[in-house]
């Protein structure tokens, strides 16, 4: 590395007194002209050999200009222009008359670059401007082919990068999840459900007559199909009554394979139950649950075999208690559910999360699933199953009232505050069996159910559903609000008349 400092070294210092000693020597010594003495005044000969004035200040310009940092350059070039300096006071002193001017050129061709440092900077001539613009326009083909490439691939590196990281981590945490112990409760459900759920095929004997055959008219067989549920050892099976409605033969598909033809035990039209039972062992029924218990919002799992497909699972949630929604049917009181139920899943069973038997899946609203299906409740359906498997029939208990929900617009209507319970609003009298056991039991017009036994009663779909559950001839205590004040009153139950039913 060259030093580019100001040259006040010691060596610069040597230099200047040289100089100053060589002008003293070319002095010669002074004379008194009068008394031919050395004296102050210099003879003309003795000036012409003096450098003038103007060379001096030139020449100490220029050791004041090499004072200053230079150029690597110059630098190299000074070295020459020293040689060349005293050569030419050499020559100052060899020849005391030379003249001042090629002096002066001298310094000046010293205080200029060299022609050869001038020279070798243009040398390189428009060559290095080519070289940058053939580099810039390189560098702007690879901005514009391999950069954007490039980009993409780190791009798409760091995207897989993370896919593959939350890949792993989703893996590993997943495992731990309770979306994992959800998943695996719903299997255990379908294990502990399947075996005890049948598909039923029915043949229905239909007349196709035409006009054009006359007296030839034929019969034919038409097929139906629906589900049911096993719910004893004895091969007892609980369905829809409108599943084998007028059925000539019934051949039911158990869990197991089996294909078995069924017989009917009895039927209920009012609640739409029916009891099969296949002459079958080793069978795995299910388990009865308590439908008081669920909760609007209660996970339920419907399987039953819609369209056909059997053993088909499928969940969701109670949405309602205590629903009316079937036409044709006299007691209703439905559970309202948003699982997917379709034609086939008729008579199929609704089980709760611990694989337990609290419904009777028996209509959708529509054709099709639109998450509105009602199932009958096992608090129905259980007690139906009991008499039917007992007497074969269900001869339902007769309070012969009209009852009225005291819900806001009946009672703003009736002039009450709406409350729990059921309105008396009138009775029913039968021609045939007489006055209703109501009035004759001594319930007036306007009280208010509130109890049944010890049992309350919060509508009137709840006090019908008692009324149909207890037997004809059975008496019941029945708590009603009149006048402000709880009164009991003692009723017998009649049958329900037929024109009812």
């Amino acid at each position: 590395m060259q030093d580019f400092s100001p040259r006040h070294d010691s060596q610069s210092n040597a230099f200047d007194s040289d100089v100053d000693d060589r002008r003293r020597d070319r002095l010669p010594p002074a004379r008194d002209v009068a008394n031919g003495s050395p004296s102050d005044e210099l003879t003309f000969h003795d000036a012409e050999r003096l450098p003038s004035p103007k060379l001096l200040a030139e020449v100490d310009a220029c050791w004041h200009n090499a004072s200053e940092p230079q150029s690597e350059e110059w630098i190299d070039d000074e070295a020459n222009l020293s040689a060349e300096a005293d050569d030419a006071e050499s020559e100052t002193l060899a020849s005391p008359a030379a003249s001042a001017e090629p002096a002066k050129s001298r310094i000046e061709r010293q205080a200029r670059p060299s022609q050869k440092s001038e020279s070798r900077r243009n040398s390189a001539g428009p060559y290095p401007r080519i070289t940058w613009l053939m580099f810039l326009m390189a560098l702007m083909l690879i901005v514009r082919y391999f950069v954007p490439g490039v980009a993409r691939e780190i791009s798409y590196g760091v995207t897989q990068g993370r896919q593959r990281a939350q890949h792993e981590f989703a893996t590993v945490a997943l495992k731990d999840s309770p979306l994992a112990e959800l998943s695996r409760a719903y299997q255990l459900i379908s294990q502990r459900v399947g075996p005890s759920v049948v598909h039923i095929n029915v043949a229905v004997p239909a007349r196709a007559a035409e006009e054009s055959l006359g007296p030839f008219a034929s019969f034919h067989e038409s097929r139906g199909q629906g589900s049911g549920v096993i719910v004893d050892r004895d091969g007892h099976i609980v369905t829809n009554q409108h599943v084998i409605d007028g059925a000539e033969s019934i051949t039911v598909s158990m869990g197991d394979g089996r294909k078995l033809r069924a017989m009917v035990v009895g039927v209920d039209p009012l609640t739409d139950l029916a009891v099969l039972r296949v002459p079958a062992d080793n069978l795995i029924p299910a388990d009865w649950g308590s439908s008081d218990e669920l909760e609007v919002g209660s996970l339920v799992f419907a399987v039953g075999s819609p369209f056909g497909l059997e053993h088909s699972v499928t969940s969701g949630i109670v949405s309602a208690k205590n629903r009316s929604g079937k036409a044709g049917r006299t007691y209703q009181d439905f559970l309202q559910t948003d699982a997917a139920v379709n034609p086939g899943n008729s008579g199929g069973p609704l089980f709760d999360v611990s694989g337990r038997l609290v419904g009777i899946n028996t209509a959708i609203v529509g054709e099709s699933y639109r998450g509105v299906s009602f199932a009958i409740p096992s608090s129905v359906a259980q007690n139906v199953f009991e008499r039917l498997v007992r007497d074969g029939a269900v001869a339902h208990g007769w309070l012969g009232v009209q009852l009225v929900d005291l819900d806001d617009e009946q009672s703003e209507r009736l002039g009450t505050a709406p409350r729990a319970g059921a309105y008396v609003a009138g009775f029913v009298d039968d021609p045939e069996a007489g006055p209703s056991p109501a009035r004759l039991a001594g319930l007036q017009a306007g009280d208010i159910v509130l109890q049944w036994d010890t049992r309350a009663v919060g509508n009137r779909a709840e006090l019908s559903r008692l009324v149909a559950q207890s037997d004809a001839g059975a008496t019941a205590r029945l708590t009603v609000e009149r006048n402000g004040e709880q009164v009991a009153v003692d009723v017998q139950l009649g049958q329900r008349p037929s024109r009812f039913n």
